[in-house]
């Protein structure tokens, strides 16, 4: 992503295209307020406790969704079937033209620049830069400029 952004390769150094934090994994089951209630330490004698539950969570929640997401269809899938920012449109729009699918990648695409136009602003240089480096990357040609 940082290609078509036209950021250096290390801006996105150790940063995950994809995923949520553990808290909303366990809010999703039901246990909306597992930072304060499950690992916070209030009490120096109860660290063990708290990084004891941590790492069940990481193993019980965690581990799961990420081994669900091993796949470029299940990416995808796990992407279509959310609500998106920009930022997971342009990864949708990515993962869908890697796929060989054109036409939800335009789809992701058109969704990705409508984000930025919906803020109220020009559209912005990134988001220019990121269509142009998209659609030449993936062949999409001028046609695709022009929308």
């Amino acid at each position: 992503m940082t290609h078509f952004k036209g950021l250096p390769p290390f801006a996105a150094e150790n940063v995950a295209s994809f995923g949520c934090s553990l808290a909303d994994l366990l809010y999703r089951e039901g246990c909306e307020m597992a930072p304060f209630t499950r690992w916070s330490i209030q009490d120096p004698s109860k660290f063990e406790t708290a990084a004891v539950q941590l790492c069940k969570d990481i193993e019980d929640y965690a581990k799961p969704f990420f081994r669900s997401l091993s796949t470029l269809e299940a990416i995808i899938h796990q992407l279509e079937n959310e609500t998106r920012h920009q930022a997971q449109s342009g990864h949708l729009a990515v993962a869908n033209a890697l796929a060989g699918n054109h036409p939800k990648a335009l789809e992701a695409l058109t969704e990705y620049t409508e984000a930025d136009q919906n803020q109220g602003l020009p559209t912005s240089e990134q988001t220019l830069q990121f269509v142009q480096a998209f659609a030449e990357h993936f062949g999409f040609g001028e046609s695709l400029l022009a929308r």
